[in-house]
């Protein structure tokens, strides 16, 4: 190569100062990386799209909704009502949308 012993050693100290900083980089972006919205200030849109993990719960083999068994809370409908209120719209429903 050529070089003198100063050129040398001024060439090694350049090297070692360029390992330093990337090495800083690294360790910067590795913190980066492990940050998420749950251990940090970052809003959860800026999460990386991850796989959700699998529901633990085994089926239980019932239909969704309310089961059949369960007794309905509502008004009983009575035989002989005591008042009859009939409810006529005011406007026509065809006339609505003109």
């Amino acid at each position: 190569m050529g070089l003198c012993q100063n050129q040398f050693i001024s060439y090694v100290r350049y090297l070692e100062d360029t390992i330093q900083q990337l090495q800083a980089r690294v360790i910067e972006l590795k913190d980066r990386l492990s940050k998420n919205s749950s251990n940090s200030s970052k809003p959860p849109n800026s999460d990386e799209l991850k796989r959700k993990p699998k529901s633990l719960r085994k089926p239980s083999g019932k239909k969704p909704g309310s089961q059949r068994e369960r007794t309905g809370k509502g008004l009983a409908q009575v035989y002989g009502p005591n008042v009859i209120v009939t409810y006529k719209p005011s406007i026509c429903g065809k006339t609505l949308g003109n």
